[in-house]
This record gives C-alpha cells, structure tokens and sequence, in this order.
C-alpha cells in the first residue's frame, strides 16, 4: 500500500485502486468486513488516494470495520476533519517510538 517495503526496489509505486478494488471484491464475497491498514511496510497515509481507498471499502461493504495503524506524521487538518466528518474509519492506532525528548533525538 505505501512506498516502503522491506524489500527495497528502485521503484515505489503505490498498490493501484483498480487492484485494491478486486482485493475488496473477493473480501465482500468472502464475508470479511475488517480491514486493518497497517503500516507493516510502511505508512498507509503515503498512498496518493487514502481517503478514496477507504471510501471504496466502506462503499463496497456497508459493515466494513476500518482501522488504520500510522506514525500520525502525515495525519493533517485536512485528511482528520475528512476522516471525523464523513465517519471513514472505526479505530486509529498511532505508533509513538520514543518514550522520552532524549530518545527521540
């Protein structure tokens, strides 16, 4: 889903929403409604269309159960008040990987 992989390639395209369609597709047929956009290889805000993706799901599958994984960095006003008003996802896990200022630095 993002440019990131543990497998490193010249190129980063992000996965197409024709290919995300078909995965969504066979997920309705085969009744599974939660979806967790992890960022396992990466970060799932990276994709050009997000919030389109997400929009696919919940209006492909009307019981989808959205959850999204993010380190929050690219998590801005704009993509928040869309996410909040239009009730696109059911749970945001944000990953904090410093415990303290020094850490961090």
């Amino acid at each position: 889903m993002c440019y990131n992989s543990v497998i490193e390639t010249k190129e980063r395209n992000a996965i197409s929403i024709k290919i995300i369609e078909k995965i969504i597709d066979f997920a309705k047929k085969e009744n599974i409604s939660h979806f967790d956009l992890a960022g396992g290889f990466g970060e799932p805000l990276l994709h050009p269309q997000f919030i389109n993706l997400i929009k696919i799901i919940k209006d492909k599958i009307s019981n989808s159960y959205i959850e999204i994984n993010t380190n929050s960095i690219l998590l801005k006003n704009e993509i928040s008040e869309e996410i909040i008003r239009k009730n696109l996802i059911d749970s945001l896990n944000i990953s904090i990987n410093f415990i303290n200022e020094q850490e961090y630095k």
